[in-house]
């Protein structure tokens, strides 16, 4: 009720640092979630799996143009949701997806990165499908408890393969 009450009577000063206060709080989110995610692509990925040598100078590299990538397909899923419900739905699903094995790893000795990388991205893969392409298809709607189980289900057959095998 406060922002819509000061964008509302405010004067036009006071209201341009209101709005640059949101453009802030903004962009400090923003940037965190960058640095978080190219801080796991550095070093839970690219230092664990590509190069365990890799000098400074070359992980800040990677950082960076991992930033810088993250930015881009960031910007493109935005593009392609519809609304903030869509977005919500696909953390509900990766969160579905990958729930079982972020439980069973504490019991289950087989469990290892690569089901935890499998989970999670075949996850998002389901999601995205569920959120975004599914719905140009022209197939019938799915309802949301019936995707999220689906969602389960695969993600569940294709982690326990990968764990299987690995």
């Amino acid at each position: 009720l406060a922002y819509p009450a000061m964008l509302t009577y405010l004067p036009h000063g006071l209201l341009g640092l209101v709005v640059a206060s949101l453009i802030a709080a903004f962009m400090s989110t923003i940037s965190t979630h960058l640095n978080w995610g190219s801080s796991y692509v550095v070093n839970d990925f690219y230092k664990r799996f590509v190069n365990a040598d890799a000098s400074e100078k070359r992980q800040v590299l990677v950082g960076r143009l991992s930033t810088a990538g993250l930015m881009i397909l960031t910007g493109i899923l935005a593009l392609l949701l519809e609304n903030a419900l869509q977005a919500f739905n696909i953390l509900l699903q990766i969160g579905a997806g990958t729930g079982l094995l972020f439980i069973l790893r504490w019991f289950w000795w087989r469990i290892n990165p690569f089901s935890e990388l499998t989970a999670m991205v075949v996850s998002f893969l389901i999601a995205v499908y569920f959120q975004i392409v599914h719905r140009h298809t022209g197939l019938p709607a799915i309802s949301t408890h019936i995707q999220l189980v689906t969602g389960v289900f695969i993600t569940t057959i294709c982690w326990v393969t990968v764990t299987l095998f690995t």
